[in-house]
């Protein structure tokens, strides 16, 4: 219990962390399948992100590819355990062993 609480705190003080974010609503200039199909997934993202349900990507291998800015991934690989943000044009981690 307390590795986690002190990694909720570390998160809390990392910089430059954003938040999840949907894409930009859609502009809907007739009403046909595509365009309701477009609005689902626009609102599927809204009811995502307000009822908590954003999973984190899981990897056994360390990121190297380029991301969109906060973006995070869970690291698990054998024993060692890192949380992974991309932040400032770079990977950077926590650890949680445990």
């Amino acid at each position: 219990m307390k590795k986690i609480i002190i990694f909720t705190i570390l998160l809390m003080f990392i910089g430059s962390i954003y938040a999840y974010r949907t894409s930009n609503p859609p502009v809907i200039s007739k009403m046909d399948s595509s365009s309701i199909n477009q609005l689902n997934n626009f609102l599927q993202e809204i009811y995502t992100i307000t009822n908590g349900r954003y999973n984190f990507d899981i990897t056994s291998s360390v990121p190297t590819v380029s991301a969109t800015e906060g973006e995070a991934r869970v690291y698990v690989s054998g024993t060692t355990r890192r949380f992974y943000i991309y932040v400032d044009s770079s990977w950077r981690y926590i650890n949680f062993d445990g």
